[in-house]
């Protein structure tokens, strides 16, 4: 009997923890706004846009705050553009997601015996 007491509490104690992690929901996250090219060039709605000038481009295309900008950036980023574009945005209030564009995918080979 002691022993099922004992596996009773260890189940609720180890299933009734859960996980202690948090995730992140980016709303539309398929559709980056602002992009860095790895030339280091910034764009945003098409239009290329200095570094000082990306806070108040977002804020005049009325972007609420509560909105994280999502920032694509290429395979090797320039992080000293990086660091000015998140911070330019951090100053305006918003908050900054980093992006990148890899594609995940599989090759299946035939096993050998």
């Amino acid at each position: 009997m002691r022993f099922f007491v004992v596996l009773a509490f260890f189940c609720t104690v180890v299933l009734g923890a859960g996980c202690a992690t948090s995730r992140v929901v980016v709303e539309d996250s398929h559709a980056p706004d602002v992009i860095i090219d790895r030339f280091g060039d910034i764009t945003f709605q098409g239009k290329r846009v200095a570094p000082e000038k990306i806070a108040s481009a977002v804020t005049s295309a009325k972007i609420p705050k509560k909105h994280k900008v999502r920032i694509l950036i290429p395979e090797n980023p320039d992080r000293d553009v990086m660091g000015k574009v998140a911070g330019y945005l951090h100053l305006a209030g918003y908050g900054t997601v980093f992006v990148t564009d890899r594609k995940a995918s599989i090759d299946l080979k035939k096993p050998v015996n």
